[in-house]
């Protein structure tokens, strides 16, 4: 099993956080740009087949663009880019406990563990 990524929005410093802050409609065309592959493996529309390139394939991305990406101050490209560049591969605890619980300090653990040499950049 391997974890995926939901989102990426901004938070306030008071712990909420701002959406739908512009109109700006999701161009589908950002996918593409940054590569199909990466949104698939990395940030994948789990309610759509990923050979379904219709509009209901690109929902998920426009929802997350529209509600939290438009309040972030970058471009469709820069937010999706970041997203998929800070992804995190999935601790092998994941796989190890799979169909059991793991508590979200050893799940948290697990990733600094994991990606320790992050730590050093």
């Amino acid at each position: 099993g391997s974890l995926t990524l939901h989102g990426l929005w901004p938070q306030d410093y008071d712990g909420s956080w701002p959406d739908s802050c512009t109109d700006e409609n999701f161009n589908p065309q950002t996918v593409v740009d940054l590569g199909p592959e990466r949104f698939n493996l990395f940030w994948p529309n789990v309610k759509s087949e990923e050979h379904d390139q219709s509009e209901v394939y690109h929902s998920f991305w426009e929802h997350e663009w529209t509600k939290h990406g438009t309040c972030t101050g970058l471009t469709q490209d820069e937010y999706f880019d970041t997203g998929l560049k800070h992804f995190l591969p999935t601790p092998d605890i994941v796989r190890e406990q799979y169909g059991q619980e793991v508590s979200k300090s050893d799940l948290q653990m697990a990733y600094r563990e994991e990606n320790k040499s992050l730590d050093e950049d």
